[in-house]
């Protein structure tokens, strides 16, 4: 329910791939991989994430052995922005058993590879959260990319992650309506505490 499979569908073009006779295997709910005319993914299921026997382990070493033997992986983990706004101790105590599922996961590539593994975090279903919108049309607008960088992963890190953009709000307080441009900076203001 994070939105990976949308995320893979608007990013691959899959479907139009199958069409010409390149199909992707869907079938199995457990394995599923996506040929992109760029690109392969493969969406692990939560229920194969969560699998920590060495029969998981031993068949996705057979499978990723084979599919990264001279390129390198590119993982993206999927989360729900909204969800990141809950900071019940119950569920942060759930994210932080699933870092540690991932993290498992990501540590079996970086071993197939010998270094480590670029991770990608994306956040889907920001669109509900105030201001996002409006932030992220503001910078499709200026051709200004929407990414952010995380070095050391600590608290001043993590707080500091939107600075860079504080340098366009003169041009965001130029081309947004009033009520467009507050609800940006509320964006701006209240994002870092929720990456905390």
């Amino acid at each position: 329910g994070s939105g990976k499979s949308t995320l893979i569908d608007n990013y691959t073009n899959w479907e139009g791939n199958a069409l010409q006779f390149y199909p992707s295997y869907t079938d199995n709910p457990l394995l599923q991989i996506y040929i992109g005319s760029k690109v392969l993914v493969q969406e692990i299921a939560s229920s194969l994430l969560g699998d920590t026997s060495k029969y998981a382990r031993r068949a996705l070493l057979k499978l990723w052995k084979r599919l990264f033997r001279r390129k390198d992986p590119n993982v993206v983990i999927v989360l729900n922005g909204m969800e990141l706004q809950n900071s019940e101790p119950e569920y942060l105590e759930y994210l932080k058993q699933k870092a540690h599922i991932i993290r498992g996961k990501i540590n079996l590539l970086g071993q197939i590879r010998k270094k480590p593994v670029k991770v990608r975090i994306a956040l889907t279903y920001m669109d509900q959260m105030e201001g996002f919108s409006e932030f992220s049309e503001f910078l499709k607008q200026n051709s200004i990319p929407m990414t952010l960088e995380f070095k050391t992963g600590d608290a001043a890190d993590i707080h500091s992650c939107l600075d860079s953009y504080e340098k366009h709000l003169s041009l965001a307080l130029k081309s947004l309506t009033a009520d467009k441009y507050l609800k940006a900076i509320t964006f701006l203001r209240k994002t870092p505490n929720l990456f905390q």
